[in-house]
């Protein structure tokens, strides 16, 4: 806050707050949004569930995840593996889901669920 001739400087004090809330704003921003990626990616033509879980995140859940083709995603995993995943359409959605090397398709029309669990992505079923 003190300008380069030693002398206190309001607006360099606010110039100070303004940057490091910038900067921590952007730092929590891009966490936030990290964290979000290593439980569900999304992108062109494709939803990839729980694709890098932490190891130390045996269980939890997510709600209210945005995914590409205006949809939300709730989902859960116990010991790691998916329990239970829940995409709400906001307009037709027409993609392909992954969990672990099982590809499915995924169509749902707007303002329909389409719900998921671990015995869906099994080769056997």
């Amino acid at each position: 806050p003190f300008g380069s001739d030693g002398n206190f400087s309001n607006e360099l004090l606010i110039q100070t707050i303004n940057t490091d809330l910038a900067n921590d704003l952007g730092n929590l921003v891009s966490r936030t949004a990290a964290m979000a990626e290593m439980l569900v990616q999304s992108g062109s033509r494709r939803v990839v569930l729980l694709p890098a879980l932490p190891d130390v995140w045996k269980s939890g859940s997510a709600r209210g995840l945005r995914i590409q083709g205006n949809a939300v995603i709730d989902l859960s995993w116990k010991e790691g593996v998916l329990e239970n995943c829940r995409i709400q359409a906001g307009s037709d959605l027409d993609t392909y889901i992954r969990y672990g090397e099982i590809v499915l398709p995924l169509r749902v029309a707007a303002g329909e669920s389409a719900v998921f669990t671990a015995a869906d992505f099994r080769r056997d079923s």
